[in-house]
């Protein structure tokens, strides 16, 4: 095969799920929604749950400086998902930071919801976090 050959004939590239099953480039239509709804929830959605479930999904209420912060980096974070979404392949590490990330966070605050008990209203939000990246991120 020469060098040419390359760029004429498209390859179908192969990737391993989290599963160990195969997913060629054809069946990412599912990984670009899911990247997508993220994006969207996290620079739009993230504030008015805090707004509306503050005990799920904000440590205090009133003004925080950690709450503007937080916001900023996961607004941040869904601009950049929202980019990813036109060639998921190409970006699997944001993809995989994404999910290792968010579930690292769920975990953390899980325990300290159950460790500190005027924590208990973020246990909800976090098991929703937990449960929505493993039904719908297939990647």
């Amino acid at each position: 095969m020469s060098s040419t050959d390359f760029w004429v004939r498209p390859r179908r590239r192969r990737i391993l799920t989290a599963f160990g099953k195969e997913n060629t480039v054809a069946n990412t239509k599912y990984l670009r929604i899911a990247l997508r709804l993220v994006g969207l929830i996290f620079i739009f959605g993230i504030y008015p749950l805090t707004v509306v479930w503050p005990s799920g999904w904000s440590w205090s209420t009133g003004h925080s400086d950690y709450l503007q912060m937080i916001l900023g980096v996961y607004a941040t974070l869904g601009v950049f998902l929202l980019m990813a979404s036109r060639k998921p392949l190409e970006n699997l590490s944001l993809i995989w930071f994404t999910v290792w990330s968010s579930v690292t966070h769920a975990g953390i605050m899980g325990v300290q919801s159950l460790a500190q008990s005027e924590h208990v209203g973020h246990l909800g939000a976090t098991c929703w976090r937990c449960s929505w990246w493993q039904r719908y991120l297939p990647c």
